[in-house]
């Protein structure tokens, strides 16, 4: 009785065991002359295999998942070498049809492909897997490489290159290299490579879930803005070892300015960690690394912003919310104001923690712009050998706002003007202090350290020493203003007045020093 019963139970297990996966060769020559007739009589776990010949070593044809949880790959040890070659009235490869994330697109090479949205893979309420994959050559308005609607995707060792790329004579409106909507996108390794777009030249996300990590955006371009990519709507986008060099934004076809040569920042909520911004330009616009706009919060953290180009804002045009920690700002130029940072408008503000905004170059404000309504917050952050005709360490205008600075340095910058370390304008108030010192800064006219001008400055508890100017106010030069100096050192500066300490028109200084 007891045999028979596990006789029964072990029959019962044989058929109730899943059937086994499938490999399905694809050869010109054999069973499976395309990869589409593969896919079609694929089930569930089942792999497509496709085979590298010599004859062809190029698929033409699109092909689509049909909802099914199959992987679609080159044989082993042959990845890249394959390559599916769209024929130009729609995606390359589609997979719309609701599969999970599980699918998988493996070891291939798409190109030629064609679409309003994803030229090469359009991944639509559905999910896949995409690895060590090369999407290139492919036109589309959203996401001429690949475009994720209402979906969701993992990403390994992607590339994207040359989408919308100017021979094939297509723009495209967003996101040249992927787009992304209403989506959760994870992506490790990679590169973003000579696409580009209106807007959003490498990567365009909108209310989506994004996280890039060790990615590089090269080369990319847009006409309106975000060379690299833009980053649109209160959704939370984060970028980890992540690299952006030579993006560009600049307006070819139509009026108007362009922002963020690397990146732009239109009402999102971003997270960049040791990341760096390398020789990107603005052209025409502000924010040569950076643009970011109003309602933007973003923290950049251990990142590098420099030698960028932008009319103004070399390195970052910020009038969202942004803050810096252990970042640097280097080598940028503006046109006109802010070579390292330029802030304004209402509501921004600009917090820098242990960092360094250091050789930057400008009209107004080589290392720090701000304009009326900016506030700011620097603590144990180094202003260093910036320069500017007027203000070349921080140039900061305006009634409005509120200018903090606690144990921070501001050393050996060089105004062409006034203002060698700061230029301060109008009644926004302005605090220096913390053991904060400004020194070895020059002014080739008035207030080698410091020039107020009917400004409300407190000075406390800090120096400013060893500064040079080529007219008055060796260390502070204070026009129709009454600056309170508290617990605090000016002397050794040099200037033409008698003793380049202070020098005061139509006003007094309260306080000791």
């Amino acid at each position: 009785m007891i045999r028979k019963s596990l006789q029964n139970l072990l029959v019962t297990g044989l058929l109730a065991s899943p059937a086994c996966a499938v490999d399905y060769f694809v050869n010109p020559t054999g069973t499976y002359p395309t990869i589409q007739s593969a896919i079609n009589i694929a089930a569930a776990g089942d792999r497509v295999l496709i085979e590298d010949t010599g004859a062809p070593t190029a698929y033409f044809e699109d092909i689509n998942f049909l909802g099914k949880d199959i992987i679609v790959r080159s044989a082993p040890a042959n990845a890249f070498e394959v390559t599916i070659v769209g024929t130009g009235t729609g995606p390359v490869v589609t997979i719309t049809s609701g599969e999970p994330i599980t699918a998988k697109l493996y070891g291939l090479r798409v190109t030629g492909g064609a679409a309003f949205a994803g030229g090469g893979i359009l991944i639509e309420k559905s999910g896949a897997t995409i690895q060590d994959v090369v999407v290139e050559r492919c036109i589309g308005d959203f996401g001429a490489g690949v475009a994720v609607l209402r979906g969701q995707a993992d990403l390994y060792n992607l590339g994207l290159e040359a989408n919308n790329e100017p021979s094939l004579g297509y723009y495209g409106m967003y996101g040249g290299g992927i787009f992304s909507d209403l989506s959760r996108v994870s992506w490790k390794g990679g590169y973003v490579n000579d696409n580009r777009a209106r807007v959003g030249g490498g990567l365009t996300a909108y209310r989506s879930q994004l996280r890039v990590t060790d990615v590089r955006f090269m080369y990319n371009d847009s006409d309106y803005g975000g060379g690299a990519c833009l980053l649109s709507s209160k959704f939370p986008y984060t970028f980890e070892h992540c690299a952006f060099l030579a993006n560009n934004a600049q307006n070819i076809a139509s009026s108007g300015a362009s922002l963020g040569g690397g990146m732009l920042v239109a009402g999102a909520n971003v997270q960049i960690n040791d990341s760096s911004f390398e020789s990107n330009m603005s052209f025409d616009g502000p924010g040569g690394g950076l643009a970011i706009l109003k309602r933007s919060q973003v923290s950049i953290d251990s990142s590098w912003i420099v030698e960028s180009f932008a009319l103004r804002g070399g390195g970052i045009y910020n009038t969202g919310a942004l803050k810096i920690y252990r970042t640097e700002l280097a080598g940028n130029i503006a046109a006109t104001n802010g070579g390292g940072i330029q802030v304004e408008r209402p509501d921004s503000y600009f917090a820098a923690f242990g960092s360094t905004i250091a050789h930057n170059t400008a009209g107004m404000g080589g290392g720090i712009a701000l304009e009326d309504y900016a506030s700011m917050d620097l603590s144990l952050t180094e202003i260093l050998d910036n320069g500017a005709d007027m203000g070349a360490g921080i140039y900061a205008t305006g009634r409005n706002g509120t200018r903090f600075m606690q144990s921070c340095f501001v050393y050996g910058n060089q105004a062409g003007g006034d203002g060698g370390g700061l230029l301060i304008r109008f009644n926004a108030p302005f605090t220096i202090a913390g053991q904060s010192f400004v020194e070895q800064n020059i002014a080739a006219n008035e207030g080698g350290g410091i020039f107020a001008y009917r400004a409300n400055l407190l000075f406390e508890s800090s120096r400013c020493c060893f500064n040079t100017a080529g007219g008055l106010g060796g260390g502070l030069r204070s026009v129709a203003c009454s600056p309170t100096i508290q617990s605090s050192v000016i002397s050794n500066n040099t200037a033409s007045d008698v003793d380049g300490l202070i020098v005061n028109i139509g006003s007094s200084i309260g306080g000791g020093c």
